[in-house]
């Protein structure tokens, strides 16, 4: 199944056109963590806002699957 990775940010969002193939709804779950992660950093890098950002992941059929708030891949207890 074909799941996608867009970005919200309140109203807008930033939408995933092509998607990823994958087997499934845990495998997309575990992409979207780890895609976090790489987008946080690089928002971090850019000085960019976190706060009020949400990964939102749908399957194909546009059936929100799961939504990972940017801000919670971060770990502060280093």
């Amino acid at each position: 199944m074909r799941y996608y990775f867009h970005i919200r940010d309140g109203l807008d969002i930033e939408i995933d056109p092509e998607g990823t193939e994958l087997p499934s709804v845990n495998a997309a779950q575990q992409e979207a963590r780890e895609a976090a992660l790489e987008i946080v950093a690089e928002m971090v890098l850019r000085h960019e806002r976190i706060a009020g950002k949400t990964f939102q992941v749908t399957d194909e059929t546009g059936v929100v699957i799961t939504l990972i708030p940017l801000a919670s891949v971060l770990r502060l207890d280093c």
